[in-house]
């Protein structure tokens, strides 16, 4: 089945950037009504900065007419109100509208869009009124597992030279995934692969290099799941940084995550990161 244009190499980032809460000691709430209602707050403090940040949120679905409401208010005062109506005019298709207000910027937003996802094409459009007006939008097609996207960006204001253009080529199956990315106006390629290599072990690595200031970038990882509680994930840099990770399920609802970044190749000076995350849901 066909992704989204930023799903394409997804099982590689996961891999290499998820489950690693590191420099922050983070929160993470959500109950779910009867219904299903669902109201989440998110807060994170910075271990060094010692600064915080928060966000509630509140969602709820209306199945039986595709319609899903959104809202959310944040510590910098931003509050945004999104509407999605999935499936409704016809399967796959979705359409979205979004608002925001910056209560201490006096900044606003206003952005619709429209998705539509089958078993071979995928596409998200959106464009944003306030900004530009900016008109993003992604194509991906797909079949038997190989993946080909493309990425533009618009800003009307500027004329009619697109601000962006991205491509993807990718394959993907349930055991292992490889991708190529052409980014950044075609001045970075990147390209990963992931491999489920049994229940308990996945491996991954990233590799990228800049053309115009022909730097290269190598990651690779490893995760490996002691039982359905317990995992633990590795990776290190090509700079020398390795990172390490810890996600326990304590109980039903309940997760913690622990996670670090050592630079070991200045194992001396104060440049390692820890980071502590609590999950619970109910």
């Amino acid at each position: 089945m066909a992704c989204f244009f930023k799903d394409i190499g997804k099982s590689a980032n996961d891999l290499l950037s998820k489950d690693y809460t590191v420099g922050a000691v983070k929160l993470d709430a959500k109950t779910t009504a009867v219904g299903g209602t669902t109201f989440k707050v998110t807060g994170s403090q910075d271990v060094r900065a010692g600064g915080i940040t928060a966000e509630m949120k509140f969602e709820r679905k209306e199945k039986a007419r595709g319609l899903t409401i959104s809202e959310s208010w944040d510590t910098a005062n931003n509050i945004k109100v999104n509407l999605e109506l999935a499936d409704t005019l016809t399967k796959g298709l979705k359409l979205t509208a979004g608002g925001g207000f910056s209560l201490q910027k006096g900044s606003k937003e206003t952005k619709v869009g429209v998705e539509y996802n089958d078993a071979n094409i995928a596409s998200k459009n959106s464009l944003d009124l306030f900004k530009g007006p900016a008109i993003t939008s992604d194509f991906v097609v797909g079949r038997d597992g190989i993946l080909f996207g493309v990425e533009t960006g618009l800003d009307v204001s500027r004329g009619t030279s697109p601000t962006k253009y991205n491509f993807a080529l990718g394959y993907s199956l349930p055991e292992y995934a490889i991708a190529c990315h052409l980014s950044n106006k075609t001045d970075t390629v990147s390209a990963s692969y992931f491999h489920k290599v049994s229940y308990a072990v996945e491996a991954g690595g990233k590799a990228s290099w800049e053309r115009k200031s022909d730097n290269i970038h190598f990651e690779f990882g490893t995760k490996y799941t002691v039982d359905k509680d317990l995992f633990m994930k590795a990776k290190i840099d090509s700079h020398g940084r390795l990172g390490l990770g810890l996600t326990q399920t304590l109980r039903p609802g309940v997760k913690v995550n622990f996670a670090g970044v050592l630079d070991t190749a200045k194992l001396g000076e104060n440049t390692h990161r820890v980071g502590l995350g609590l999950t619970l849901e109910a």
